[in-house]
């Protein structure tokens, strides 16, 4: 958890945070966490918004937060659940959006909009330490990095808007890994369930 790391970072020097970091990843990695007892641990602000498109053990090494609408590192609730997920599972939140001209009504005006956000969104999560990728696809450079990078992944959560081609995206990469796949509504200002 933050607040145990934090005390510990206090009472221990940093060999010995280093130490408590190293035990408890090998616990993790031994034994696991489940996603749904990770799920149940989230407070209620979180879990009123979002759902498990499949669940599993937490087993990677980092909280991949997809993100595709919610283009803002503040009042972000899913970036909210996987700061959350991530100091409950003692590991980073990694951000990663990609862009790709194969799909409906995909045009150089919204893409603008996106790559003008996505710069944006970068700087704001650097200045709060945490990383991020953004994958272009184009032709020559059409690979499956989200996929590459959810099966390292304790866990992937991405926005919960219920519009196509979004769902299929999502019921696709939850069915392509291994790692659980939640989803959290950040569209509304009450939740949608």
């Amino acid at each position: 958890r933050a607040t145990r790391a934090r005390v510990t970072s206090i009472v221990w020097d940093e060999h010995g945070h280093h130490l408590f970091l190293f035990v408890d990843t090998l616990t993790r990695w031994l034994f696991g966490v489940q996603s749904n007892d990770l799920y149940d641990q989230l407070p209620q602000p979180i879990t009123e918004r979002a759902r498990r498109i499949s669940a599993g053990r937490c087993e990677g090494t980092y909280v991949l937060y997809w993100m595709r609408t919610a283009l803002r590192a503040h009042d972000n609730p899913a970036l909210d659940a996987a700061l959350r997920a991530g100091d409950e599972l003692g590991v980073p939140v990694f951000v990663y959006q990609g862009l790709s001209e194969k799909y409906p009504h995909a045009s150089d005006r919204h893409h603008t909009f996106i790559l003008e956000g996505a710069r944006d969104v970068q700087r704001q999560l650097s200045s709060k330490g945490i990383g991020t990728a953004f994958h272009l696809e184009r032709e020559g450079h059409r690979r499956p990095h989200l996929v590459t990078l959810g099966e390292r992944a304790a866990l992937v959560i991405t926005e919960d808007l219920p519009v196509p081609p979004l769902m299929a995206w999502t019921r696709r990469l939850s069915e392509r890994t291994a790692t659980p796949v939640w989803v959290v509504d950040t569209a509304c200002i009450l939740p949608m369930m």
